[in-house]
């Protein structure tokens, strides 16, 4: 098989880098809906299906399952859903497709994570000045506004990822 380009070498190496170029976003809710078309993961996509072009519609479906990138499209904006897809792939066995059972898994593994800091019921007027700013620097509390670009006149809403998930 002819590969002159080596990276990316794996989804967790897409997963490194992308969670790394979207991180100042992390508290910022964006559309995901063009994830998909992403440079790195359409390439390695490629790379695992051997063809030189891609559909988009099939990138994700090189990786995970129906229900598992249902999930992930809820994600609020691109860090997070990178960062799930991280800790997704080392929590995944590495044969077949990562399912919404380990996307869930990962899930409450970061709620479990972040309850153990914050108390993740406290409403977002109840909190202090230093508590809130905490909060949105961890990615926990989100700006969310018309557009993630300008942050004037954003609300500030708790990240859906550190709330009680929905079953099925």
């Amino acid at each position: 098989m002819n590969q002159p380009n080596r990276f990316p070498a794996s989804l967790r190496d897409v997963a490194i880098l992308s969670r790394s170029t979207f991180s100042e976003y992390r508290s910022v809710w964006q559309d995901i809906s063009i994830i998909d078309q992403g440079h790195h993961i359409s390439l390695l996509a490629q790379q695992l299906r051997g063809v030189d072009n891609l559909d988009r519609s099939l990138v994700f479906p090189t990786f995970f399952t129906a229900a598992a990138v249902k999930l992930l499209m809820t994600l609020p904006n691109h860090f997070w859903f990178w960062n799930v897809v991280y800790y997704a792939v080392g929590d995944s066995t590495g044969a077949g497709l990562i399912d919404v059972g380990v996307i869930r898994r990962v899930l409450a593994q970061l709620r479990d994570r972040c309850a153990a800091v914050y108390d993740l019921d406290r409403p977002i007027d109840e909190l202090t000045a230093h508590e809130l700013a905490v909060r949105v620097a961890k990615g926990v509390v989100l700006f969310k506004g018309e557009n993630w670009q300008h942050l004037n006149g954003a609300e500030l809403v708790f990240n859906p990822i550190f709330q009680p998930q929905a079953e099925g």
